[in-house]
């Protein structure tokens, strides 16, 4: 396997994870809503919270997906792509 179909299976895998995410997310949103108001609120409130921390997570967990990507090229890349160091060398 090569950087490049790694890289695709990759962003795959992280689109097929946001897709499932986002359905659950939805699945929830469509369930029932307390009745009184104070339950309401309590609710409102920590969806919220969940929002929030799950924007974050996304954020961030998107930022260290692409900072692996790009490690896992540039050191496929050294590893597969070495220079020989010797052939300028004038001295032997």
């Amino acid at each position: 396997m090569d950087a490049s179909s790694i890289a695709l299976k990759l962003s795959q895998s992280l689109v097929i994870f946001t897709i499932y995410y986002a359905q659950i997310v939805a699945s929830q949103a469509t369930q029932a809503t307390p009745t009184s108001s104070s339950d309401a609120e309590d609710e409102m409130y920590w969806r919220q919270v969940k929002a929030i921390i799950g924007g974050v997570i996304g954020f961030w967990g998107g930022v260290g997906s692409l900072g692996s990507l790009f490690l896992g090229a540039v050191l496929t890349q050294r590893y597969c792509c070495r220079k020989d160091d010797d052939k300028d060398d004038p001295e032997g």
